[in-house]
């Protein structure tokens, strides 16, 4: 099959997103608290301070520093109304028929605020005890809605699950559910024999609400043939993650169970969660850094899980919503790293940092997977509506919004990314390094490890081709998503034009930077290296290297030799040096951009390996460090060892 032909996608099933309109909203440098939409496209926003430039139409006390403010903006970015409360609000939602849903609460009192679609008029102000985390609107006009509180700080309804919760001084999870006309349907503690937090409430077409939480109960009420009985394994946890479902009347469980994840409130983890029509809950687990991101399906009885799916690690706090047919959409940001697996992708990704939506099926298939075009290079809020989705950029000075129609057909791109073969950084080229183009339909479905040709690696394979600025380079893998193969040791210039083809039917071109190095250490997902121990052994979890003993890593991208080698050739003795020192840098206290350099890597090409390839010996040490080449202080990206005192 030609690339022509791959590309067309025209019988292929999945999902397309078209852009539409993109709109700078006429915000200025206030503090955003939440941004909304609903059906018909308008942005709804809840900030603190005053706006300038805009008539207030409703007011419920002045504007100040501490007070919040709701603007409305129509699809078009003109603001419609703004109404100033007067109190602070800490979070906000917008129903189906365009009601405004306003919650917040101080000293153990919360409350939940519904405003009419034009923030003129309090169609109820309903207060309860205790903190409130989370709330949302159901499609009857109702609000479900959950948070902690101290034994004796809220008043369950009689018939509730839990009426009571255990005098400990401990903060112990509740829910709650008002009709459309603000009243207390019911409110019932949630609870085990020791404190926890709920993190988020959805709610499914039959009225149901699923909690999601975390305990430091052992005995959290868990309910019989429940997906798991026990807290999380880990003996050093803090607390253990729960999800709940209530029956819609408040008076008992559908299910309860840990999830199995421990919480340790990581700054660097994040957990983000979702009910779909169905009654599915759905959790993401994402991790700053490259641990990856995890989500997974629950059945809607709780039994066990439905699907599972991972993602590369997102940076910032990724969103996730569920559309009425029950699609999951993914919104994120990618590291510098270019391994998104992709789907009908329409963007190139970004060496700074670029946003993604991932889309998954109700049975948890990929039906899109795409970076997406952004003046900043990131969205930061999703909303799903009938007529499609709406993202939202907010930096410090302005919000841009940008609605994307779902399409059934269209043309994917080839080439989304490069990246250094070993860190997958989108940094610059460098001679001789070895790289990864990442895409679709880039070569055949079954990856295949090309084979060298009397000592020389071809630079055709498949009927595929890579060139750099028109030279055809050596090829080691290729496969409908990746290609790996080595930048031409005589690469010079400013900036080089990557292109591929395949049965010479050409893909699109994409542009790196030209540098003299660009390190990268091979490293498995959770940053280990692949390492030898002094010994020759593999360096392991359960082999490690003593601290100050000498590892050997690999890595690419170190710069020129001392002797230009045949493109695509195997080494062998003697063999050339690298002409450029390398080093070993540790970051100084964990703040980004400040570094030591701890000494002179003891560095050397591979003998009977592809030019390109080298052994990097660095001293064992517990923590994140780095490789630096060069008077310009290239830096690879951050790898451990396995290591004990």
């Amino acid at each position: 099959m030609t690339l022509a032909a791959v590309l067309t996608y025209a019988a292929a099933p999945g999902l397309f997103l078209a852009p539409g309109s993109t709109e700078r909203l006429p915000l200025g440098p206030q503090t955003i608290l939440r941004i909304a939409s609903d059906a018909s496209g308008s942005t709804y926003v809840l900030g603190m301070d005053s706006v300038s430039g805009v008539s207030p139409t409703a007011s419920f006390g002045p504007p100040s520093p501490a007070a919040s403010y709701l603007l409305k903006l129509s699809p078009s970015g003109a603001p419609l109304s703004l109404t100033y409360l007067g109190f602070a609000a800490g979070t906000m939602a917008v129903d189906s028929s365009g009601a405004i849903y306003l919650g917040g609460g101080v000293q153990s009192i919360g409350f939940i605020l519904k405003l009419n679609p034009a923030g003129s008029q309090i169609l109820f102000r309903t207060q309860f005890g205790g903190r409130m985390t989370a709330f949302t609107p159901d499609n009857r006009g109702g609000v479900h809605f959950t948070g902690i509180a101290r034994a004796g700080e809220i008043t369950p309804t009689p018939n509730a699950f839990q009426r009571s919760a255990p005098a400990t001084g401990s903060q112990h999870p509740f829910v709650g559910k008002l009709d459309a006309a603000g009243a207390i349907v019911y409110l019932t503690y949630l609870t085990g024999s020791s404190g926890g937090e709920t993190g988020g409430i959805g709610v499914d077409a039959s009225g149901s609400a699923t909690v999601h939480g975390s305990t430091a109960s052992s005995d959290f009420p868990v309910t019989k043939g429940a997906y798991r009985a026990n807290p999380a394994d880990d003996a050093a946890q803090a607390a253990s993650e729960f999800l709940a479902k209530l029956t819609p009347d408040g008076t008992g469980l559908v299910y309860a169970t840990y999830t199995g994840q421990a919480v340790f409130g990581s700054p660097d983890s994040m957990t983000r969660f979702t009910v779909d029509p169905a009654g599915g809950a759905i959790l993401l687990h994402a991790t700053v850094g490259t641990r990856g991101t995890l989500i997974r399906r629950f059945h809607p009885q709780g039994t066990g899980l439905t699907w599972s799916q991972q993602l590369p690690p997102t940076l910032f706090d990724p969103q996730i919503a569920t559309s009425e047919e029950g699609d999951l959409y993914v919104l994120g940001e990618s590291p510098l790293v270019a391994n998104l697996p992709l789907r009908n992708n329409t963007a190139r990704c970004n060496p700074s940092g670029a946003s993604f939506l991932t889309v998954f099926s109700p049975a948890g298939e990929v039906r899109l997977s795409t970076y997406l075009p952004s003046p900043n290079g990131r969205y930061r809020w999703l909303f799903l509506s009938s007529s499609g989705v709406t993202l939202y950029d907010v930096s410090p000075l302005s919000v841009t919004v940008m609605r994307l129609t779902p399409r059934v057909s269209g043309t994917p791109l080839a080439i989304a990314c490069f990246g250094n073969a070993a860190s997958l950084f989108q940094g610059p080229i460098a001679p001789g390094e070895i790289i990864s183009l990442f895409g679709e339909s880039l070569g055949p479905e079954t990856g295949i490890t090309v084979q060298p040709e009397a000592g020389v690696y071809p630079k055709q394979a498949a009927g595929i081709k890579v060139t750099v600025n028109g030279d055809p380079i050596p090829l080691l893998y290729v496969q409908h998503s990746q290609i790996n193969g080595v930048a031409p040791w005589r690469l010079t210039g400013p900036a080089a034009e990557i292109c591929a083809s395949r049965d010479s039917v050409k893909s699109n071109c994409i542009t790196a930077n030209v540098a003299e190095s660009e390190p990268g250490v091979f490293a498995t997902p959770d940053e280990f290296a692949v390492a030898w121990n002094e010994d020759n052994t593999r360096n392991s979890a359960t082999n490690p290297a003593s601290y100050g003993s000498r590892v050997t890593v690999l890595a690419t991208g170190l710069g020129p030799l001392d002797s230009i080698p045949s493109e695509g050739a195997i080494l062998s003795s003697p063999l050339p040096s690298f002409l450029l020192p390398t080093y070993t840098v540790f970051r100084i206290g964990g703040v980004i951009g400040s570094y030591v350099r701890t000494g002179t890597a003891d560095v050397s090409p591979v003998s009977n390996a592809i030019a390109g390839l080298a052994v990097v010996r660095v001293r064992a040490s517990p923590g994140l460090q780095f490789l630096s080449t060069g008077g310009r202080g290239a830096l690879s990206r951050g790898f451990r060892i396995h290591a004990k005192p």
